[in-house]
């Protein structure tokens, strides 16, 4: 595969030598897992892609999952902030929910 990008040690090495990443190259397993999520596709296929590049990059795969934890944590305490309108509806919703509620109390009764 000469001249095809069939080398992925070469591309590793490219990336390891950038100066931002000299470090550590935990960054890019980071910006991966936020890319999945946030296009609402991060499933095992996408996590085991995560995991094989991460390898390959050097980083700990119990770092990849600390990370993944991590972001699942955020997300289970973020609450989206409502609007006024948005308050109404569910206002209304939960009222014809009672509402159809006693009803078909009343007629089970009847």
């Amino acid at each position: 595969m000469d001249g095809e990008g069939g080398d992925v040690d070469a591309f590793i090495a490219l990336i390891r030598e950038e100066s931002t990443l000299k470090s550590s190259c935990v960054r890019i397993s980071e910006e991966l897992v936020l890319f999945a999520v946030k296009e609402g596709v991060y499933d095992s296929r996408l996590r085991v892609l995560i995991l094989h590049i991460s390898g390959l990059l050097g980083v700990p795969v119990p770092i990849v999952e600390l990370y993944e934890e991590s972001v699942i944590e955020m997300l289970s305490e973020y609450i989206p902030p409502q609007n006024d309108d948005e308050i109404k509806i569910k206002q209304k919703r939960e009222r014809n929910k009672k509402i159809k509620r006693y009803v078909m109390i009343g007629l089970a009764s009847v």
